[in-house]
């Protein structure tokens, strides 16, 4: 090529750059990252804005494609310069300044012009400039009038894939029930945000865990295409003319512009219905509707009441164009796409899509796509920068703090150092990670440091030395801290820290350095408290006033600002215009209570003491859990009943009755009452008010009833016992402890449970004591507005009077359920649209125990209740609460891989992932599974943290199985050893105590099987044996299907022996033994040896006890961590003693293996200690034992008499004895079999005489003399 094509090639290169786009970025955005990296943000700041300006100039000239990469790379640059904030603050004059020389004439990308208004508007709002930031809120063609309608039920996002009838019918007078209350369509107040956004959450109680409705009627002047830009902070589903647009199963957070849409929409009006979601944090969303420029389309009205909205008409559908690419899209499009000859260019593309994702939220967070694509960056080309942002990404945002990945964190800024050293930002965020995360403040400090000596400017590194020399108490901090702020008081960001510092000590200094900024822009800090702070301390009223109202002006529905502005007109004696913005507010937010309080506490304080009564009833209507209120009106004499004071029951009159009668002295106690109402919410919370007479009969019932315990759960429950008191039988009483319990405490992350002891001390025989305590719902449990309890009608001591009352919400619909009870229930209608149930038994017997009886829920009559009708329903609920859980990870996803390589079949796969859930997943039981313990964690966050409770590795199991197309469900369970029937009629959570999964049929896999995450020492096809038939509920997307676990047949459960006795002339001699073990002896032998050093020593205390002492002189036993194997062993010990001698006889004694007691758990005739049994024997589950002795008999010791043969068999069982002589050497033979775990009350007297006969075959000795042997 000739110098002169190379001079004409350059030229055009650097005329029209966007030719070269897709393999180089502008020399001022290197520069800017540079400068960036330093912690030089002034300079990364201009740097960014020249990359704009020079990308800029060449949108006219660049092809369409490029262009909107072109344009798209300028939005991600804006971002950036946004994104700034943190670090480096700019007036908003300049930002405008900078703005004024962008020409939109050239752009074609809607969401790059609509960025440059909106970045407009919030500099306009930022400068308190009422009426520019009104003017291009409607450039921006936000709809700012809606009905709205909630709050409606979602919780744990069930509520996106609920139907309400407005997704198919709009009646704006019909009334529904919402997740607290009955609920109606209203409009959103006329002062609305001027950003645009709809902030439900200042518009709804509660807010958590909810959905709400928002209904808008626009008017086209012509038949046009359009376009609607949608954000929201979580799920959504948007409707128009009742068509469905689009919706969003996700959870994020909220950004201008994650959604956009081009339509074409018909002349006249269109209706517009969003279905916001709502689980936790803020909850907010916007739409706007705007010409093909995303602006504001000429002649568009909004209906701005619900009468306007009713008269419009709505048109029937629309037309769907297309789904507009979001920038983020289109860089990431363009990034993968020159991955194979431009990789550094589509690596910065990438980077550039990944930024805006990250700060855009446009995606689900569990999708974490902004990690995935820094990740493929830094695959395609390294650098300190990705390395930086990654950091940032990996510890994501979480629910819980076990969700939290810290250690990605700490890798990738340390990897961000070593491509880098001169990352001073990179320096501070690992010092940051080191003294919060950790913390070592030391390594924290010596990271700052460094930090500040590459760039000796960087705030964020000098006010971390700060806190860190103040944390140890330094007196240098103070004067460091001062250096600080005289250094950069300059700074806007600076500035406003010192005067907080200053604004108690020196407030004229404070506002003298706060009104400057207040002058350039009111609403660029959160100047307004601190200046109405100051303004209030120094007595100038008209300022706070001022501030009051210009800030509510300009946040119309922050509750906070209503309520300062009554306190304020309070302290001035205005109290007609506090009661006016309280007003204002409850016109918006009905809903809550804390307004409707101070309401009614300014008109008590008027003396309008019926207003405030009024006020205070709207606030009980709202929010019944309110004690504190009850006691407010009984100071002013309006006694407040509660829910179980319209049950009025004399105690004294059931005392009177009993009181001289003694009761039963073969029991501790009698129960007099029981008595236990339940007051239903709507919104799930509940309370259980209970009353118990007992009288003490025998010297057990002193100790046994020295107090009651009350059970509540720490952050959800709160305690009031009402009466504890003794009634002694000459007719005095005595009152013991009462009280409020509950309040002062929080509940953790997990939460736990706990109890409040009422103690009765001193009691004598024949005393009855009385308790009425109430638990009352504060803080609805992870499954929301479930409902299900279980009421039992027998004790283990005699019940004269046991009654149950529930008070429900008429709408609510209940589902009940008897087990050996046959008890009418009694219904009638109660106020405040309540219903009410009621069940009475009395003179009910005390339930006469037995050895290894059935537990209580089989043997004693109970009533349930529950808000499910069936499993299906149950399950379809309860797969929505998890179902976010079962996220693949790249993580997961290579770890997958990497345990099946080489593997064929499903069954293998399956094998590997099981073995590693088990093996190097730890378990940890910390949180307790039920109604009160179960909350979700991320398949991910175990994952990483390699470790879980049950339903963490059963959800780690099915996630892990998902990346290999095996589908795999989560199942509960009860989990317990010596299995009861179990009486699954009634759907309720309460029947579960454990999780576990389940594989149905697919693929090449014939039939199902369950798996156990927590089984750490169980072979895939070895349940433990808690979980052998168990009646289960397994939890698929379609609902819930009741299923049972196999019981395995007793020769699958088998311990087979060989012991060897090599016996000499002292009566000692060698044991050698030989082991084959299935099922759960594989697992006791894998557990009891897990310890290589400890083998040795546990053995020779198990065999130990049976022969005084013993020492293992060999060992060798198969591979313990292979799970795919059975166990198998053999060991060798040397016992000084094993004969017992009788004058001139050795005995040889009774043998058996000591896992025979172990595994059944006690001695054979312990089991059939009673003659007769009214309830069915519960055992050990089916085991089988085949054991073989070899016994080489010393020389000039004979047997006695041997043995006779036994063969024993029974339904339940088999049992063989056989023993011969070869020569010098006894063979022993032993074979027995529990066939079944279960023996029922008509088939014991024939299983007791069975087991009698074994033991007295197992009882006798064989005795060796010196002679001859009898043949």
């Amino acid at each position: 090529m000739n110098i002169g094509k190379v001079k004409v090639l350059l030229l055009i290169l650097l005329l029209f750059p966007s030719l070269s786009l897709a393999s180089s970025k502008t020399p001022f955005e290197k520069r800017a990252d540079q400068a960036y990296e330093r912690g030089e943000f002034k300079k990364a700041y201009d740097f960014y804005w020249k990359a704009v300006y020079q990308n800029w100039k060449y949108l006219g000239q660049a092809k369409k494609q490029e262009k909107a990469v072109l344009e798209a790379s300028i939005y991600y640059l804006l971002g950036r310069i946004q994104n700034l904030d943190k670090y480096y603050t700019v007036y908003p004059q300049e930002i405008l300044t900078k703005l004024k020389s962008l020409s939109l004439r050239d752009v074609s990308s809607p969401f790059l012009r609509r960025r440059i208004n909106y970045i407009k508007m919030n500099a306009y709002f930022a400068m308190a400039q009422y009426e520019q930031t009104l003017k291009i809120r409607q450039k921006l063609g936000f709809i700012t009038h809606w009905a709205i309608l909630g709050a409606f039920e979602n919780e744990r996002g069930g509520g996106y894939s609920t139907f309400h009838e407005p997704e198919k019918k709009i009646l704006l007078k019909k009334r529904y029930q919402g997740r607290k209350r009955q609920i109606y369509w209203r409009f959103t107040p006329k002062e609305m945000p001027l950003n645009g956004e709809i902030t439900l959450s200042q518009l709804f109680l509660p807010n958590q865990q909810v959905l709400a409705y928002a209904l808008a009627s626009v008017y086209l002047p012509t038949t046009q295409k359009a376009l609607l830009f949608f954000s929201s902070d979580e799920s959504y589903k948007i409707w128009i003319n009742g068509q469905l647009l689009d919706g969003q199963e996700l959870e994020r957070h909220y950004h201008f512009d994650q959604k956009g849409y081009e339509l074409v929409l018909k002349k006249g009006w269109n209706q517009i219905l969003v279905k916001s979601c709502q689980q936790k944090g803020e909850w907010k969303f916007s739409l706007a509707l705007t010409n093909e420029k995303g602006e504001e389309i000429s002649g568009l009205s909004e209906a701005d009441s619900l009468e306007r909205i009713e008269l419009a008409s709505p048109n029937k559908g629309f037309q769907l164009k297309k789904i507009l690419l979001h920038p983020a899209e289109i860089l990431e499009k363009k990034g993968l796409s020159l991955r194979k000859n431009k990789k550094e260019r589509g690596a910065e593309l990438l980077h550039q899509s990944a930024f805006l994702y990250h700060i855009s939220s446009l995606l689900d967070r569990n999708l974490r796509k902004a990690y995935h694509l820094w990740k493929k960056a830094i695959q395609w080309k390294p650098k300190s920068l990705y390395y930086l942002f990654l950091s940032r990404v990996a510890s994501n945002t979480s629910e819980f703090s076990v969700e939290k990945e810290e250690n990605s964190r700490r890798i990738g800024l340390e990897k961000a150092i070593s491509l880098n050293p001169f990352s001073a930002l990179a320096y501070y965020e690992l010092g940051r990670y080191y003294e919060v995360v950790l913390p070592l403040k030391e390594k924290a400090l010596a990271l700052y440091q460094k930090a500040l000596s590459i760039n000796p400017d960087l705030l964020p590194a000098v006010f971390g030395k700060n806190r860190i020399y103040e944390d140890r108490g330094w007196h240098i901090a103070k004067v460091f801290q001062l250096k600080t702020f005289h250094k950069y008081q300059s700074y806007p960001s600076v500035a406003y820290l010192y005067a907080s510092e200053l604004q108690d000590k020196n407030p004229e200094k404070a506002l003298s350095l706060l009104l400057p900024i207040y002058n350039h822009a009111p609403f660029a800090f959160p100047l307004h408290p601190t200046l109405i702070s100051i303004y209030k301390n120094i007595e100038k009223n008209k300022e706070v006033e001022k501030l009051l109202l210009q800030y509510r002006q300009f946040h119309p529905l922050k509750s906070r600002i209503y309520f300062q502005l009554a306190d304020y007109y309070l302290g001035q004696d205005k109290a007609s215009q506090a009661l006016h913005w309280l007003e204002k507010y409850l016109s918006f937010n009905p809903e809550s209570h804390t307004a409707w309080n101070e309401k009614g506490k300014i008109h008590l304080m008027l003396g309008q003491k019926q207003r405030g009564l009024q006020a205070f009833a709207m606030s009980r209507k709202v929010n019944p859990n309110q004690p504190w209120l009850q006691k407010y009106w009984e100071v002013l004499g309006k006694k407040e009943k509660s829910f179980e004071d319209d049950f009025p029951l004399s105690s004294r009159e059931i005392v009177e009755k009993y009181r001289k009668e003694k009761g039963s002295q073969e029991d501790p106690g009698r129960i007099l009452l029981d008595r236990t109402i339940i007051r239903v919410y709507p919104d799930g919370l509940s309370s259980e008010y209970r009353h118990l007479l007992i009288q003490i009969t025998n010297e057990e019932g002193l100790s046994q009833y020295a107090s009651l315990p009350v059970y509540y759960y720490v952050g959800e429950h709160k305690v009031l016992v009402k009466r504890a008191r003794i009634y002694h039988p000459d007719g005095s009483t005595e009152e013991s402890r009462t009280g409020s319990y509950g309040w002062d405490q929080m509940g953790s992350e997990f939460g736990w449970w706990s109890q409040v002891s009422v103690p009765f001390p001193s009691l004598k025989i024949g005393d009855i004591i009385e308790v009425q305590y109430r638990v009352d719902g504060i803080k609805p449990s992870f499954f929301g507005t479930y409902f299900g309890t279980t009421q039992y009608f027998q004790d283990e001591v005699p019940m004269e009077k046991k009654e149950f009352i529930l008070l429900a919400p008429r709408e609510r619909k209940l589902y009940f359920h008897q087990h050996k009870l046959n008890i009418p229930v009694q219904i009638k209608k109660g106020k405040d649209g309540l219903t009410i149930y009621r069940w009475v038994k009395t003179h009910i017997p005390k339930l006469e125990k037995e050895p290894l009886m059935p537990k209580n829920r089989e043997v004693m009559p109970w009533l349930q209740v529950s808000t499910f009708k069936n499993w299906k329903e149950f399950g379809k609920w309860y797969w929505n609460l998890i179902k976010n859980q079962l996220h693949v990870s790249d993580g997961i996803r290579e770890k997958v891989e990497e345990l099946t390589k080489g593997l064929k079949s499903d069954f293998e796969k399956i094998r590997a992932v099981y073995n590693f859930v088990v093996s190097d997943i730890r378990y940890s039981s910390e949180w307790e599974f039920g109604v009160h313990g179960y909350k979700p964690y991320s398949a991910d966050a175990i994952f990483k943290r390699k470790f879980g409770d049950c339903k963490d590795k059963a959800i780690l199991i099915n996630t892990m199985l998902k990346t290999i197309g095996i589908k795999a469900y989560p199942v509960l369970i009860r989990g317990e050893d010596g299995r009861s029937k179990e009486d699954l009629t009634l759907p309720m959570v309460n029947h579960f105590n454990h999780c576990i999964s389940y594989v149905p049929p697919q693929k090449s896999l014939k039939k199902g099987f369950f798996l156990d995450g927590t089984a750490q020492y169980h072979s895939i096809d070895s349940l433990p044996t808690m979980d052998w038939g168990a009646k289960v509920v397994v939890v698929t997307p379609e609902g819930g299907k009741v299923l049972e676990t196999p019981v395995p047949k007793a020769e699958e459960n088998l311990y087979a022996g060989k012991y060897g006795f090599m016996l000499n002339s002292q009566g000692g001699g060698k044991l050698e033994v030989r082991f084959k073990a299935k099922k759960s002896f594989s697992v006791f032998f894998r557990s009891f040896l897990q310890n290589p050093g400890r083998r040795k020593k546990s053995l020779e205390n198990l065999w130990g006890k049976y022969f005084g002492s013993a020492k293992v002189v060999h060992m060798k036993f198969s591979n313990l961590k292979d799970l795919n194997q059975n166990v198998e062993g053999r060991f060798i010990l040397e016992i000084p003693k094993i004969l017992d001698k009788e004058g001139k006889k050795f005995i040889f004694p009774r043998i058996q293996d000591p896992l025979f007691e172990f595994k059944l758990g006690q001695n054979l005739t312990d089991l059939v200690s009673k003659s007769k049994r009214t309830f069915d024997l519960i055992l050990s589950v089916p085991t089988a034992f085949d054991l073989l002795y070899e016994i080489q008999i010393p020389k000039g010791l004979n047997p006695e008499a041997l043995p006779s043969r036994v063969e024993l068999k029974n339904p339940y069982g088999y049992y063989l004895y056989d023993i011969q002589r070869k020569g010098n050497t006894l063979i022993i033979r032993k074979i027995f079999l529990l066939k079944k775990g279960r023996v029922p009350a008509k088939d014991y007297p024939e299983f007791r005489k069975f087991l009698e006969s074994i033991h007295r075959q197992e009882i006798q000795n064989i005795p060796l003399v010196e002679r001859k042997a009898v043949e």
